[in-house]
């Protein structure tokens, strides 16, 4: 990801917007008291990156989405062996993480996506508006 913003020119007449879907649990998962130390642990790396590479650059960040996708094989091993090692968690984590994205996640993708693609003139972009999803 960074070879790649790092190769767009600075001052870009162009606007970017990031897509996040990852196998972390999303921050305000009330279903977690870990959900918040999980995700700034494993998946906010990755939104304070497209948020200071676009900064120095002078690249208009229109802001990003995320949310939770079902983890392959292999990032279940991962998450399994490395992160969540507590059974009884473990079998919640699985539970939740299976079910995404939801037809809900899809449609705040929807929406955010529209927001995103709005040229800035029309109407001032603050970042995306749905519960979850972070400016």
């Amino acid at each position: 990801m960074i070879n790649f913003l790092e190769s767009i020119p600075e001052n870009s007449p162009y606007s970017m917007a990031g897509f996040y879907i990852h196998a972390t649990l999303v921050r305000d998962n009330k279903r977690f008291n870990r959900a918040q130390k999980l995700f700034d642990r494993w998946a906010a790396k990755g939104l304070r990156t497209f948020e200071r590479v676009t900064t120095e650059m002078g690249i208009d960040y229109r802001g990003h989405f995320n949310c939770m996708g079902a983890p392959n094989p292999g990032i279940e091993f991962f998450i399994k062996n490395a992160i969540i090692k507590d059974d009884d968690e473990w079998e919640q984590y699985l539970e939740e993480a299976r079910r995404h994205p939801t037809p809900e996640d899809l449609e705040n993708a929807k929406q955010f996506t529209r927001r995103a693609l709005t040229p800035p003139d029309l109407t001032p972009f603050k970042g995306p508006k749905n519960p979850g999803h972070s400016p």
